[in-house]
């Protein structure tokens, strides 16, 4: 099994391995959800049950494991600057390269601390 993946067993559940395969859990669904109308619908329906985010699986400790729902925002990749020019708005699904890659062709960069 890859990295930061799902598979499903004979029941529907599915078992998740963390990017580094020293976490694995059984989630009742992972859900991937196209845009916001189709995340508030999952929400919606399924308010009262137990239901986690889960980035990009490169935590190295259970804080996303759950037996319920998990929740994948890869979808959520939108990266726009905002009027200003110094801020960028970054969907939920962006990982650190993508938005990397997105600053420097707009001749920005990510804030390092100096100390």
């Amino acid at each position: 099994m890859g990295c930061g993946c799902a598979k499903s067993n004979a029941t529907g559940q599915q078992l998740v391995v963390n990017w580094g395969q020293n976490v694995s859990f059984t989630a009742a669904e992972v859900l991937h959800p196209r845009d916001e109308a189709e995340l508030r619908m999952i929400l919606d329906a399924n308010r009262g049950r137990c239901v986690r985010v889960g980035g990009t699986l490169h935590s190295f400790n259970e804080s996303c494991s759950t037996d319920g729902i998990l929740l994948r925002l890869d979808n959520f990749k939108n990266m726009h600057l905002e009027p200003d020019g110094d801020s960028v708005r970054v969907g939920a699904g962006v990982v650190i390269k993508d938005l990397d890659d997105f600053l420097q062709r707009s001749g920005k960069t990510l804030p390092v601390p100096l100390t």
